[in-house]
């Protein structure tokens, strides 16, 4: 019987490579088409780690459930802020920032988590204010000899979700008002390594990748009457952090 399930997992596995090269050797000419594929592979990569938890993993029943707490840092990527009218980008690409996370482990497996993020530049006296977050589902990859490495224990895990965005943009000069205010909602999925100490203390590394939808922001000139400041539309936004925390 557990030779008939390696067996299965195995082809599961085979036919799930076969899709994901294709993913990879798939065109990606246009940035959006980069974002599709990133999503698509991590889908893949989720569903990859679902079927072969069952027939890999049998630690002990409890370890890992309860509340934690994580504080990470990190850089976003920040490169959809340019004003139209002048084609200048304000701030930087990327962009250092703070993430407090919170989630429980129902399961030893599965946990809902928020994070919540921060970032801002002085952008020469016209500050940048970026806060956001992420409602998702931590899905970890519990295997034996992950586990098994005395005090320490190595997670592998994905987190797909929904994420949301508040961004306060400067203005244009030619307008009286200094700020613009938009909001972005929409996917995002990641994936990462925690390791834990004594199953309390937390350290490890997180990827994420955001598509975001933020309408168009115009105002009124002066002069030259209204005008589209900032473009609208569908946003992707890279993440990558490290982080510490203290698992319950």
């Amino acid at each position: 019987m557990e030779s008939r399930q390696i067996r299965n997992v195995a082809k599961k596995w085979w036919v799930a490579r076969s899709v994901l090269w294709g993913f990879v050797r798939g065109p990606h000419r246009t940035r959006r088409g980069r974002t599709y594929h990133f999503f698509a592979i991590l889908l893949i990569i989720t569903l990859c780690i679902l079927h072969l938890t069952p027939a890999l993993a049998s630690p002990r029943k409890g370890f890992y459930e309860g509340p934690y707490l994580t504080l990470s840092g990190g850089v976003m990527q920040l490169d959809w802020d340019t004003n139209q009218r002048t084609n200048v980008e304000e701030g930087k690409s990327y962009e250092p920032l703070i993430a407090l996370g919170f989630g429980w482990n129902i399961y030893d497996w599965f946990a809902p988590e928020l994070s919540l993020r921060y970032t801002t530049d002085p952008n020469d006296g016209r500050r940048e204010h970026i806060a956001g977050g992420n409602i998702g589902c931590v899905f970890t990859w519990l295997a034996n000899p992950l586990l098994e490495l005395g005090k320490w224990h190595i997670l592998p895990f994905v987190k797909p979700g929904v994420a949301f965005q508040i961004a306060v943009l400067p203005g244009d000069s030619l307008s009286t008002d200094e700020r613009i205010t938009t909001k972005g909602v929409g996917p995002s999925i990641g994936g990462g390594i925690r390791f834990t100490f004594k199953d309390y203390l937390y350290l490890g590394f997180q990827v994420q990748e955001e598509l975001l939808y933020h309408e168009g922001q115009s105002q009124t000139l002066n002069p030259g009457g209204p005008a589209l400041i900032y473009q609208g539309g569908w946003k992707d936004q890279f993440e990558v952090f490290t982080m510490v925390g203290i698992h319950y």
